[in-house]
C-alpha cells in the first residue's frame, strides 16, 4: 500500500503533529507499507527529499507570513501525483496542506484535523469565520475522519453538524521507551514543560509561577516556536534565567529521560485535540497539573488517570504554583492501559482498507 502523510511540518521539527506523524511513518514502513511525507518549509537548509527510517520526505517552499503559510509546489504536486497514493492521510484543520489535498482528491483521504475549534492567534481567529466554509469542503471530500478524543469529536459536530464520518481513535505513546528511560544522576529538581512555544500555550503563566516556588526548583521547557525570545525576556525581566531552561531537538531518548526525572509536568494551554506529552508524564508516573480544558478532561476519564491537579488556564501564577508544590509529592497514575503506537498503528491501517475496499465497491458500481 502506497501512503502519503501530507502535513505543515515535520522532522526537524517538533511538536504534537509532528510526533504522531512519525510514529505512524515509522511503524508502517516496519509492516511493509511504502510511505512518503509530503511537509512544507520555509526554504531553510533542509533536504527537498530525504529519506529517513524507511520512508521519503519531500519538502516544498512555502511563502506566507505568521500562521498564513502556503505552498504553491505543494499544490502542484499533488495535481500531478495524487492519485499514485492508495491513501492519503492529512493532517491538521488549521493549516494550508489540508485544503491542497482536498483540492486534489483522486483517491481516498484520510482526515485527521486535530481540531480546536478557534484560531491560536488574533488574527488567525479571526478567518476561522469565513475558513469555516473551506473546513466544510475539506470535511465533504474525506472519506474518514478520525479524531483523537471524544472533546475532539463533539466539537467538530458541534461546528458542522451531521458530520458522519468520524472515527475516534486515540494516539499512542511509546510505554515502553519511557518505562525503560534512566532518570539523570545528581540533577537540580525540575518542573517539566514540553511542546510548541506559541502563545495558546500559555507558558508564561508557568514561567511567572515559578517566583513563588523554592528557588531550589528549576523549569526546563522542551520545545521550539515563535514565543521562544520572548519567553527568554520574561524570564529574565523576572531574574529567572538563571532557573528557566530551554531545550529543542532533543531525542526520544533525552525526551523520556526528562520526563522521568523531573518532579512535575505541567501544561496549562488554553485548546488542545489530544495531550501527547501529558499522556507521557502519567506514564513516567511524575506529578502533573493540567489546564482543565475538554481533551485533558476527556483523557483523564478514559484512561482512568488519578493524582492530577486541574486549573483554569487562567488562573493566577500564585494558584498555578501552590498546585505545582502539591503534584510534586504525589506522582499520577493510570488505572486503565495507556495507548501504544502498536495497536494504534494497527487500527489505522485497518481504517485505511476498510475505506479502500469501500472505494473499490463504489468504483464498480
Amino acid at each position: 500500500m502506497k501512503i502519503a502523510f501530507v502535513c505543515p511540518r515535520f522532522y526537524p521539527y517538533i511538536g504534537g503533529v509532528e510526533t504522531v506523524v512519525f510514529n505512524l511513518a515509522q511503524n508502517l514502513t516496519a509492516k511493509g507499507m511504502d510511505v512518503t511525507i509530503l511537509t512544507q518549509t520555509n526554504g531553510a537548509a533542509l533536504a527537498k527529499k530525504e529519506q529517513l527510517h524507511n520512508f521519503t520526505i519531500l519538502r516544498f517552499n512555502e511563502i506566507g507570513f505568521s500562521k498564513l503559510k502556503i505552498s504553491i509546489d505543494l499544490l502542484r504536486y499533488l495535481q500531478k501525483n495524487s492519485g499514485k497514493y492508495n491513501i492519503i492521510h492529512v493532517q491538521n484543520y488549521h493549516a494550508f496542506p489540508a485544503i491542497c489535498v482536498a483540492l486534489t482528491k483522486k483517491k481516498p483521504i484520510i482526515f485527521s484535523p486535530h481540531y480546536h475549534g478557534e484560531g491560536r492567534t488574533t488574527l488567525t481567529n479571526l478567518l476561522h469565520y469565513p475558513y469555516h466554509f473551506i473546513g466544510k469542503f475539506i470535511f465533504s471530500q474525506s472519506d474518514t475522519i478520525l479524531c483523537d478524543s471524544n472533546a475532539e469529536a463533539q466539537l467538530i459536530q458541534k461546528h458542522f453538524p451531521n458530520l458522519k464520518k468520524i472515527t475516534i481513535l486515540p494516539l499512542g505513546i511509546d510505554i515502553e521507551g519511557i518505562q525503560k528511560a534512566k532518570k539523570y544522576d545528581d540533577t537540580l529538581p525540575y518542573i517539566l514543560v514540553v511542546g510548541r512555544l506559541e502563545n495558546y500555550k500559555n507558558i508564561e503563566l508557568i514561567i511567572r509561577s515559578l517566583q513563588f516556588i523554592d528557588s531550589k526548583i528549576c523549569l526546563k521547557i522542551v520545545g521550539n516556536g515563535p514565543e521562544l525570545q520572548q519567553l527568554k525576556n520574561i524570564a529574565y525581566k523576572l531574574n529567572l534565567s538563571n532557573r528557566v531552561y530551554f531545550l529543542k531537538n532533543i531525542s526520544n531518548e533525552d525526551l523520556f529521560r526528562l520526563l522521568k526525572s523531573a518532579k512535575a509536568y505541567v501544561t496549562m494551554s488554553r485548546m488542545e485535540a489530544y495531550g501527547l506529552s501529558l499522556l507521557e508524564a502519567v506514564a513516567a508516573g511524575i506529578g502533573i497539573v493540567a489546564s482543565d480544558i475538554p481533551a485533558h478532561k476527556d483523557l483523564i476519564k478514559r484512561f482512568k488517570i488519578n493524582n492530577i491537579e486541574l486549573l483554569d488556564s487562567n488562573s493566577s501564577y500564585k494558584e498555578l504554583a501552590d498546585s505545582i508544590k502539591i503534584v510534586m509529592k504525589k506522582p499520577s497514575q493510570a488505572k486503565a492501559k495507556l495507548p501504544s503506537w502498536k495497536p494504534i498503528v494497527e487500527q489505522t491501517l485497518s481504517i485505511y482498507k476498510n475505506v479502500l475496499k469501500k472505494h473499490k465497491s463504489l468504483e464498480n458500481v
